[in-house]
């Protein structure tokens, strides 16, 4: 929030105000603040609550993302290695199959990485023209969408950890077991996976 000297642009400077040992000057922000957002200086603690269960589970979403990133990255790998292989492909169907379970899962984290890119861009915007109306609007907006991220996350890093269990490291395993694994297992459910990511499309 710019152009009132109220130096408060994030999240942890708002909280920082608590700890400021210029007391007048701190609640002399908080006030501005509570202005801005419409709302009793009393209140702001119960705003901090709001805000903090919102992002704190976007954090978490976002932490499970970068973990599941490396996983999948090892099977697209692995994916292209199967390809390769001669018997593999011989059988068109199989190769076919291999690409649109690529397209889809990369096609799935791309998504997601599009989601935290956009909640990133609204959630500097709120604090660079803080109001009540603007946290409302921020806070649906990332809620709407928590049902989403949860689903898809959730269907990725199933099928994730089921491939790294069955095949933890490139060796394990012929290219052949390999592709009918991706043909069983990898490929039933990725269709409901993608039906809850349709749900929700980002501009």
């Amino acid at each position: 929030m710019g152009g009132d000297d109220l130096e408060v642009t994030t999240f942890q400077d708002l909280v920082g105000l608590f700890k400021d040992p210029d007391v007048k000057k701190a609640i002399a922000k908080l006030k501005t603040m509570a202005e801005k957002l419409n709302i009793q200086l009393d209140q702001i603690p119960r705003f901090l609550e709001d805000y903090g269960d919102i992002f704190l589970s976007l954090s978490y979403y976002r932490n499970c993302l970068d973990r599941l990133q490396p996983l999948l990255g090892n099977f697209v790998q692995s994916m292209h290695d199967i390809k390769k292989n001669y018997q593999v492909r011989q059988d068109t169907n199989l190769i076919d199959q291999i690409g649109k379970i690529e397209k889809l899962m990369t096609g799935l984290v791309e998504f997601l990485q599009r989601l935290f890119q956009d909640f990133d861009n609204q959630t500097q915007d709120l604090w660079d023209n803080l109001s009540a109306e603007r946290f409302e609007e921020v806070k649906k907006l990332i809620s709407d969408y928590h049902t989403t991220i949860g689903g898809v996350l959730c269907g990725l890093t199933v099928k994730m950890n089921a491939w790294v269990y069955r095949y933890p490291n490139p060796r394990s395993g012929s290219p052949m077991s390999k592709g009918e694994f991706i043909m069983t297992d990898m490929r039933q459910g990725l269709a409901s996976i993608r039906a809850v990511a349709s749900g929700h499309t980002t501009q």
